[in-house]
């Protein structure tokens, strides 16, 4: 449990290190007797104001599902970044980098914890012939890359994105 924290406030910190401004669309939709979808409402809202008011999405589907009795009304959400407008759904480019950044927070953690406990408690520890340091950092250097990489990615789909809202 006390992990699931730790990764929690390492990705609510790349997430803010990253300038991520979530909001969801949340559209609903009814059912067509012949299978298709029809979309009835919509609403584009920041994150926290769709969770802060989320009885409005149960009160809005509720009167729709009185409309349309036969309709079978749906809801959907979906987490995108207002400044780039990139989805943040699972697998995204944007949730990837984000999850990217927490790992290499944690690991640096790790590394830190490591070698904090390493010094208080063994003599003859050596930062410099420490293998399973010296792996640790190898994989740090190179977790650090990735994301490097991976945030050239995500500003050129951004600025791109730009762009083409001022056209």
């Amino acid at each position: 449990m006390k992990e699931w924290m730790q990764y929690a406030r390492d990705m609510a910190k790349a997430e803010k290190e990253l300038e991520i401004e979530l909001w969801v669309i949340i559209s609903f939709y009814r059912t067509t007797e012949q299978g298709g979808k029809v979309l009835l409402f919509r609403y584009d809202l920041p994150r926290k104001v769709a969770d802060k008011y989320d009885w409005v999405v149960r009160w809005r589907r509720a009167r729709l599902t009185c409309r349309y009795p036969k309709g079978n009304v749906t809801h959907t959400y979906c987490l995108y970044d207002r400044h780039s407008g990139e989805d943040y759904s699972f697998g995204s480019c944007l949730s990837s980098l984000a999850a990217a950044k927490a790992q290499v927070t944690r690991m640096e953690w790790k590394i830190r914890e490591y070698t904090a406990w390493q010094k208080q408690n063994n003599l003859f520890f050596d930062e410099q012939t420490d293998e399973m340091l010296q792996k640790a950092v190898a994989k740090l250097k190179i977790k650090k890359e990735n994301v490097q990489e991976a945030e050239r990615r995500l500003q050129r789909k951004a600025e791109k994105h730009q762009r083409e809202m001022r056209k």
